[in-house]
């Protein structure tokens, strides 16, 4: 469905029957969740677990958004339950507000196919998401918390994984070994999630530069960014702002 909301709306503490995905695609606004707290902005995809009370703020401008309901009785037929997330999370990641878009294209769409191309799109998602989640917790080392805030503060760095290692007092071998079984990929994938991400806010919120972005984002050149874009997105830079701007 498509949802409107209008400026300024406060939603008290109310939940939802099925879990689902949200992809905002105008108008800003803060869902809370207790202490988590979800700044929802153009572009980004919250996913919004089952029967977990939250409230809705709304910025001064009216909101619109994409959503998809994930019905329990599909996921079991699907196998896809034990993928679905039980907290709340946001994603500004380009890749799953790509497929959002094009669940959106497909359910106006009267091709005799639409239904299988939706669960496959549906599919993909979940295992996307599902393979995005990282959760520290409190049992992570020390250590390895603050390489995860490092990454997230000097991305745009030419980082190197001894680099890393030294700054977090362990050796590479071990910081690689621990890092992949933690987050289940290895501190390069971390590392260019990151600055595809940043590139995917900054190509879909401003009007800046294509060549500006890569650099700021931490790639020594375009044409090695338009690649790595492309294989993290499934399309160039320039058509995902095409793609953000239509929508």
């Amino acid at each position: 469905m498509e949802a409107a909301y209008a400026s300024r709306l406060k939603l008290p503490k109310h939940s939802h029957r099925n879990a689902g995905f949200c992809l905002i695609l105008k108008g800003e606004y803060v869902e809370s969740y207790g202490k988590t707290v979800l700044e929802c902005k153009p572009s980004n995809v919250k996913f919004q677990p089952a029967q977990e009370e939250h409230s809705d703020h709304y910025g001064n401008a009216g909101v619109r958004c994409f959503v998809v309901e994930l019905d329990p009785g599909w996921l079991a037929r699907m196998g896809a339950s034990a993928l679905v997330a039980t907290s709340p999370n946001l994603f500004s990641n380009g890749s799953i507000a790509w497929l959002m878009m094009r669940l959106r294209q497909e359910l106006r769409s009267q091709d005799s196919a639409a239904e299988a191309i939706i669960e496959g799109l549906m599919l993909q998602l979940i295992a996307e998401v599902s393979r995005r989640r990282v959760t520290l917790g409190s049992d992570a080392p020390r250590w390895l918390q603050q390489t995860i805030e490092l990454l997230h503060d000097r991305f745009a760095e030419p980082l190197t994984l001894s680099t890393i290692a030294r700054s977090a007092g362990v050796h590479p071998v071990y910081l690689a070994s621990a890092f992949r079984h933690r987050y289940h990929c290895s501190v390069g994938e971390y590392l260019r999630r990151l600055r595809i991400e940043y590139a995917c806010d900054r190509i879909a919120k401003t009007n800046t530069p294509l060549v500006e972005v890569a650099f700021s984002a931490g790639f020594s050149n375009q044409s090695h960014f338009t690649r790595i874009f492309r294989r993290c997105n499934g399309m160039t830079p320039a058509q995902y702002r095409s793609a953000m701007r239509a929508s």
